[in-house]
């Protein structure tokens, strides 16, 4: 299983990048469920920074609802979408779930790091959050098909802060979030 680690380090000021990496031919992402098009350059870093940051910010910070739950899960690849409801289905199971633990590390193992799934929900653990701010965005590196990406989000009211690597590739015209290592 290839491991795909992307960082975003988030700075109070907004997003924050020293690395200015060149646009990368991808390829078709080997992890979805159907052939997929995928773009023939990924979009620049400082384009993608803000796409992560507006996507992480908007779900976080707006009132709870179906559109803005929708949006969010717009912004995953259905790959992610399922291994990341998978993991909270195991953490939440009340004895009724059709997936055990070891049933999702063996249906996940090949294509996702299953210890690094997080707890809690979608970019942070916290159920009941304060207003978040993505501090820093640093680019880590490219591949053929994604960008990797640190990221720290900040819940400023509540004084904490959530390390997380990000995969994002660009798929049918999309940016999309197809992994995010969770470290706290």
């Amino acid at each position: 299983m290839n491991k795909y680690i992307i960082s975003a380090i988030l700075a109070t000021s907004g997003i924050a990048c020293t690395n200015n990496p060149p646009a990368v031919t991808a390829s078709t992402d080997t992890r979805a469920e159907s052939p997929a098009k995928t773009e023939s350059t990924l979009p620049d870093t400082a384009s993608v920074q803000k796409w992560i940051t507006g996507v992480i910010e908007g779900f976080l910070n707006s009132e709870i609802s179906n559109a803005r739950r929708d949006s969010m899960i717009n912004s995953l690849t259905k790959d992610y979408q399922e291994f990341k409801q998978d993991a909270l289905n195991v953490e939440y199971d009340n004895g009724d779930s059709t997936i055990t633990e070891e049933k999702f590390k063996k249906k996940w193992q090949h294509k996702y790091n299953t210890d690094r799934a997080g707890e809690g929900g979608y970019f942070i653990s916290a159920q009941d959050n304060g207003k978040c701010k993505v501090t820093t965005c640093q680019w880590l590196r490219n591949t053929q098909d994604a960008s990797f990406y640190k990221v720290v989000i900040e819940d400023v009211d509540n004084n904490l802060s959530y390390h997380r690597d990000i995969k994002v590739i660009h798929q049918n015209g999309k940016l999309l979030i197809d992994d995010i290592l969770e470290y706290d």
